[in-house]
């Protein structure tokens, strides 16, 4: 990948990072870091590592106080039950 290709596509992961923190802020939900990483991710295969993304969302989310939730992305996952 060249490098004005890589520093393209560097900047649409940033955005994208910034679209999925403001859209949980409009809607004044918890931003799922694990599942928007893995979109993010699908969108833009090899760009950033997931742990990456997750770090970038999360930072992205403190600065705009956006609440999180840290769980792992896969479908159809309910919250453990108390004990």
């Amino acid at each position: 990948m060249g490098i004005g290709v890589g520093f393209y596509i560097r900047n649409l992961v940033a955005q994208a990072v910034q679209e999925s923190v403001s859209d949980a802020r409009e809607q004044g939900k918890a931003l799922a870091i694990s599942h928007s990483a893995a979109r993010i991710g699908a969108d833009y295969p090899s760009a950033f590592s997931a742990q990456d993304l997750r770090n970038r969302l999360f930072a992205e989310a403190a600065l705009a106080d956006v609440d999180v939730t840290l769980g792992r992305a896969s479908a159809g996952r309910t919250s453990p039950k108390p004990h």
